[in-house]
């Protein structure tokens, strides 16, 4: 009674809550894969809903799980997780910006490479969008590395952030500039760091 009683969301994350990571990618399409089909069968389109907020929510805290999911469904794969493409990319995006912590860049870089390139599949105009946005998540990852690279770790969503506000991408040069030490202006570095943040912040 107490199970009938749950949400979609509740049942889908229980299902999965007690899986080990090695047994991840078996449980997702042994337990997951089925559940999501049957809600689907409910009620058409539910079953995206209910793996975004999933996916999104477990991605806040670790993009590990996310990214096990997002690698069984690239595009190049006959049996994939995640079939339709767009929402591949869609909920990638999310997670990666949804995600909190400032040491998972690795683990977004993993998961861009989990995506379909562009000219895969149909073109439509939200497919084309899709793609500019990962091209954009691209671009700041690259931000995220070089800033990472010369100790000032953020979170991918910081960067995103910073790119609407020239304010913001000021503090930031201000604080790079402090943390090494040296005047950006007289160093080699001011070419790395003001290319790359500039592609976003001064536009």
């Amino acid at each position: 009674k107490e199970l009938q009683q749950m949400k979609d969301i509740e049942k889908l994350r229980l299902l999965m809550n007690s899986c080990s990571e090695d047994k991840y990618v078996t449980s997702a399409y042994q337990w997951m894969v089925p559940f999501l089909h049957r809600c689907e069968k409910q009620l058409p389109g539910v079953a995206n809903e209910l793996l975004k907020e999933y996916l999104v929510t477990l991605a806040k805290g670790d993009l590990k799980f996310p990214l096990k999911i997002f690698q069984h469904s690239k595009p190049d794969l006959q049996q994939k997780i995640i079939p339709d493409q767009d929402q591949l990319m869609a909920i990638a995006l999310e997670c990666i910006y949804t995600c909190e912590r400032n040491d998972q860049l690795c683990l977004c870089y993993d998961i861009l490479e989990c995506l379909p390139e562009r000219g895969y599949g149909d073109k439509t105009e939200a497919t084309t969008k899709l793609h500019d946005m990962v091209d954009q998540l691209e671009q700041i990852l690259s931000v995220s590395e070089l800033l990472e690279k010369h100790g000032l770790e953020k979170p991918i969503s910081f960067v995103k952030n910073t790119q609407s506000s020239s304010e913001e991408a000021r503090q930031l040069m201000v604080r790079l500039t402090r943390h090494t030490g040296r005047n950006l202006f007289t160093t080699s570095l001011s070419v790395d760091i003001w290319v790359s943040l500039s592609f976003g912040f001064y536009k």
